[in-house]
């Protein structure tokens, strides 16, 4: 498995100045596997190291809950979901907020955009309701497909790729990243699977989605 991420600059001041301020509210859905469900919350963190979160549901959210404290440190966040049991890290060198996320039995990604800087989140307050920041979930209205790359048949290779990017309100997709990656063979077919899909236009502004790809030969041909 691996993470794509921006590199750090060449000078060291631009090593220890990360480019992302996550403090604010942000909308974001988390992914597993196929089996599970995408899960989506509203995440604020605060300048004070605070972070609450509020599950969406179907039609409705649920109210803030405090969860562990978010701590920065070398250029990457972390913050852990005690119920859940899943630790949330991502790196700071990405336009938007996202990662990947751990449990003692299971993996997967997240992702966000912002809905809200620090300062505005701080004149609402902590405890304010969450029904706002509802996202509804995605609809696909185009789903292209990747083509199985050559060289991957001819080597017999399968594997799997997971992208998550963001959905403006005409429902297409901007600034996808690859987060899973079983091999480089399959990046470019990902990615030109993705530009070419689209989504149903939404009210709410842009959105976040991520979208898993399996990579099989007995499923293709």
């Amino acid at each position: 498995m691996l993470l794509a991420c921006a590199p750090f600059g060449p000078s060291i001041a631009a090593r220890e100045e990360p480019r992302l301020d996550p403090t604010g509210i942000w909308a974001c859905v988390a992914y597993a596997n196929r089996i599970l469900e995408d899960q989506r919350f509203a995440l604020h963190l605060t300048p004070a190291g605070r972070t609450l979160w509020a599950r969406q549901y179907a039609t409705s959210m649920g109210r803030w809950a405090a969860i562990s404290d978010w701590v920065a440190d070398d250029g990457r966040i972390t913050f852990t979901d005690f119920t859940g049991g899943r630790e949330f890290a991502a790196p700071l060198t990405r336009a938007t907020l996202g990662g990947l996320w751990r449990s003692g039995t299971a993996t997967g990604g997240w992702w966000c955009v912002r809905r809200e800087d620090a300062v505005a989140a701080e004149t609402r307050g902590p405890y304010t309701s969450a029904a706002e920041f509802f996202v509804p979930p995605l609809i696909p209205d185009i789903s292209a497909t990747p083509t199985y790359p050559r060289q991957a048949i001819r080597d017999a290779k399968e594997g799997r790729a997971v992208a998550c990017f963001l959905v403006d309100a005409s429902g297409t997709i901007l600034e996808p990243e690859i987060l899973e990656l079983s091999d480089e063979v399959f990046r470019y077919p990902t990615m030109v699977a993705l530009y070419r899909s689209r989504y149903f236009p939404g009210r709410t502004g842009v959105r976040p989605g991520c979208r898993s790809y399996m990579y099989q030969l007995d499923a293709a041909y």
